[in-house]
């Protein structure tokens, strides 16, 4: 991403936490900071910009591991049949499989149209992906270099 230094000192707005309670004498007051904008790169100009949709991982128990995230973080619990347990930490949320389910990955949420953008990249880049239907989203699933999986999810008839 492109580099801007940033000459105030950093504030909550800067840190992104929701907590204005908790301490952080660690980047508090420095002046001088790099901050790291992506979307001034022409190439990553988007009309909405991808975020951090879900982290998906497997446990021999979804419902136990739910429970765990809604009592220590105060995790939103959804379940739908034939989906995973899900825990919300505002809107981004935890994806609970059963063991042997889809993998661990990191989902990415975007527009149809940036996930259609994103599969000519990937074909261009020769880095194969792999379409799945969610019924409720789409996914694209594909690895970064060193073999960690992502999906590209858009969700069916969601703006």
């Amino acid at each position: 991403g492109q580099l801007s230094r940033v000459s105030r000192p950093f504030g909550l707005d800067d840190v992104g936490a929701e907590d204005p309670g908790h301490s952080r004498s660690s980047v508090s007051g420095h002046c001088g900071r790099l901050r790291i904008d992506d979307q001034q790169r022409l190439g990553h100009r988007a009309p909405t910009m991808p975020r951090i949709d879900h982290v998906a991982v497997e446990t021999d128990d979804p419902d136990a591991t739910a429970a765990f995230y809604e009592r220590l973080l105060g995790a939103r619990i959804v379940k739908r049949e034939g989906h995973p347990v899900m825990a919300y930490l505002g809107n981004t949320g935890f994806a609970f499989h059963e063991v042997g389910g889809p993998g661990e990955h990191t989902g990415v949420r975007m527009s149809a149209e940036e996930q259609q953008a994103l599969k000519r990249r990937l074909d261009h880049e020769g880095i194969s992906w792999e379409e799945r239907d969610h019924e409720i989203a789409i996914g694209v699933f594909f690895q970064d270099p060193d073999g960690r999986q992502l999906e590209a999810i858009v969700y069916v008839g969601v703006e």
